[in-house]
C-alpha cells in the first residue's frame, strides 16, 4: 500500500523532482508522524511538502497555509518556538481577510511568543486576535474571543502578575461559559487556580480539578499534562510530596509521549525542587541541570531561572556558599531585568540564606527587607519562609526577642496554610531557641518536627540548626 511507505516515497519523488507526488506523499507522511508525536520527523515532512508546493503552480494558497499551520504546531511542540512563529507568520499571509482564520493564527503566534518568553509581544498578538472578531456574530468568533482573554491571563501569570491574571481569567471564564468554549474555560480555571495559590486565596485545588476534568472531556492531552503538573505543585505545597511526585511523573510521561521536551523540562525542574527539599542532592542536581539545559536551549527563561534557583540551593546545602551566591546573583539580575517579581523575591530569600550561613546576619536582613519591599503582596506564597529566615538572622544577630516574634509569626502562617515543611523547619528552630530556658517545649517541638520530616521523607539524620533553611 503506497501510503504505508509515504515517507520513503516522499523522499524518492522529491529527489526525482516529481513535485506533485512529493507534495502528496510528504503530507501523508507528516500527518502520520504528527499523530505519533514524532514532531521533528513531522516537521521534516511538512517542510518537504512545502518545498514541492513552491515548485508547483496549482496548489491553492489555503492548502499551503494549512500545511504551514501544521508545521508551526509540530515545531512548537518540539520546542522550536522561533521556527514555529515563522511558519505561523507565513500562513497568516495566505489566509486572506477571514477574521476567524487570522485570529486563530494570531493566537498561535502569541503562544509561540509566550513560550519563548516574549510576553509583551504575546499580549499584543492576543489583543489583535480579539479585535479582529469584535462585531462578528458567530460561535467561532465568541470562542476565539474567550480563548484570547484566557490566554492573556496565562501570559500575565507568566509575568508573575497574579492579580491581573486572576482578573483576566475570571473575565475569560464568563466569556467561555457564554460561548460554551470548554477549552477556554479550562485554561481560565487553570490560571485562576495558580493565581489563587500565589495570592494565598482558597479554591486552587477545586479549580485545578475542574480544569483537568474539562481537558479530559475534550481529550486534550496537552492540557491534561499541564494540569497534572499543576496538581503536583499543589500537592507539594501542601506537604503531600509522594502524591506530588506521582502527579509530576504522570505529567512528565505525558509530555514525553507527546514529544514535548520543553514541558518535560518544566516537570523535571519541579521534581528537582522536591528532591532538593528531601536533601537528595545528587538526584535533584541531575534533574535540575538537565531541565536548565533544555529550557535555556528552547528560550523558556521563566522555568529555566526556577531550575537554576533550585541549583543554587543545592550548592548552598553542600556548603559551596560562594558558588551558590554567584549563581543566585546571576539569576536575580536576570529575573529583575525581566520584572519577574516573585522569582526575584525567591532569589533574595536564597541569597539571605547564604548570608546567614556565611555569618552575615545583618546582610541577610537587608536582603530580606529589600526583597520584601520590591515584591509587595505579589509574593505572599513565601511569607512563612521569609519569617523563618528573619528569625534565623535575628537570632544570629543576638536579637532573640525579635527572633521569637518572627518565629511565632511564621508558625502561624505555616500552620494556617498547612505548610508542613515550613512548620517542621520553624519548630526545629524553636527548639534551638528555647533549649536552655524551656527544655520540655524544645523536646516537643523537636519531636513534632522530626515526625514531619520523616513523613516528608527528608533524608537527614539528627536535625541541626543548619537544617532550618529553605
Amino acid at each position: 500500500i503506497p501510503d504505508d511507505y509515504a515517507d520513503q516515497l516522499a523522499m524518492h519523488y522529491s529527489l526525482g523532482n516529481e513535485h506533485e507526488r512529493a507534495w502528496h506523499f510528504a503530507r501523508i507522511a507528516a500527518d502520520r508522524a504528527k499523530r505519533s508525536y514524532a514532531n521533528v520527523e513531522a516537521a521534516t515532512q511538512y517542510e518537504r511538502a512545502l518545498e514541492s508546493a513552491r515548485r508547483l503552480s496549482g496548489v491553492p494558497e489555503l492548502e499551503r497555509s494549512e500545511v504551514l499551520v501544521e508545521l508551526g504546531d509540530v515545531r512548537e511542540r518540539a520546542g522550536l518556538f522561533d521556527e514555529a512563529l515563522d511558519a505561523y507568520r507565513r500562513a497568516y499571509r495566505l489566509v486572506g481577510n477571514d477574521p476567524i482564520a487570522q485570529g486563530e493564527l494570531l493566537l498561535k503566534r502569541a503562544g509561540a511568543r509566550e513560550r519563548a518568553g516574549h510576553y509583551p509581544m504575546a499580549l499584543s498578538e492576543t489583543t489583535r486576535a480579539k479585535h479582529l472578531v469584535e462585531g462578528v456574530r458567530s460561535p467561532e468568533a465568541a470562542s476565539l474571543a474567550a480563548r484570547a482573554t484566557a490566554f492573556s491571563a496565562q501570559v500575565k501569570l507568566r509575568q508573575e502578575r497574579p492579580r491581573d491574571a486572576l482578573r483576566r481569567a475570571r473575565a475569560a471564564a464568563d466569556e467561555a461559559t457564554a460561548a460554551d468554549a470548554k477549552g477556554a474555560l479550562a485554561q481560565a480555571y487553570s490560571v485562576m487556580a495558580w493565581a489563587h495559590l500565589m495570592l494565598d486565596d482558597p479554591g486552587a485545588l477545586e479549580l485545578s480539578q475542574q480544569a483537568l476534568e474539562l481537558y479530559e472531556e475534550l481529550d486534550d492531552l496537552v492540557g491534561q499534562t499541564h494540569m497534572n503538573n499543576n496538581l503536583g505543585f499543589l500537592a507539594f505545597f501542601a506537604g503531600r510530596w509522594g502524591e506530588a511526585l506521582e502527579y509530576y511523573e504522570r505529567s512528565r510521561s505525558g509530555s514525553e509521549r507527546l514529544g514535548n521536551v520543553v514541558d518535560a523540562g518544566f516537570v523535571e525542574a519541579n521534581i528537582g525542587e522536591v528532591l532538593v527539599n528531601q536533601l537528595r542532592l545528587d538526584e535533584g542536581e541531575t534533574q535540575l541541570r538537565h531541565a536548565s539545559r533544555v529550557l535555556r536551549a528552547s528560550g523558556e527563561i521563566w522555568m529555566a531561572t526556577f531550575a537554576e534557583l533550585q541549583l543554587g540551593r543545592v550548592l548552598t546545602e553542600r556548603g559551596d556558599l560562594d558558588g551558590a551566591e554567584a549563581l543566585l546573583r546571576r539569576v536575580e539580575d536576570e529575573v529583575n531585568t525581566l520584572d519577574f517579581v516573585t522569582s526575584a523575591f525567591e532569589a533574595a530569600l536564597y541569597l539571605a540564606d547564604c548570608a546567614i550561613r556565611k555569618g552575615e546576619p545583618e546582610a541577610a536582613l537587608a536582603l530580606l527587607d529589600s526583597g520584601s519591599r520590591e515584591a509587595g503582596d505579589e509574593a505572599s506564597i513565601y511569607a512563612a519562609t521569609e519569617a523563618r529566615l528573619r528569625a534565623v538572622a535575628l537570632a544570629a544577630a543576638g536579637r532573640e526577642d525579635e527572633a521569637a516574634d518572627r518565629l511565632d509569626e511564621g508558625l502561624s502562617v505555616a500552620r494556617g496554610r498547612n505548610l508542613d515543611y515550613e512548620v517542621a523547619l520553624l519548630l526545629f528552630l524553636d527548639a534551638e531557641l528555647v533549649e536552655s530556658s524551656q527544655p520540655d517545649r524544645a523536646a516537643a517541638s523537636r519531636a513534632e518536627a522530626a515526625e514531619i520530616f520523616g513523613r516528608l521523607e527528608i533524608r537527614t539524620g539528627l536535625l541541626t540548626a543548619e537544617s532550618a533553611r529553605p
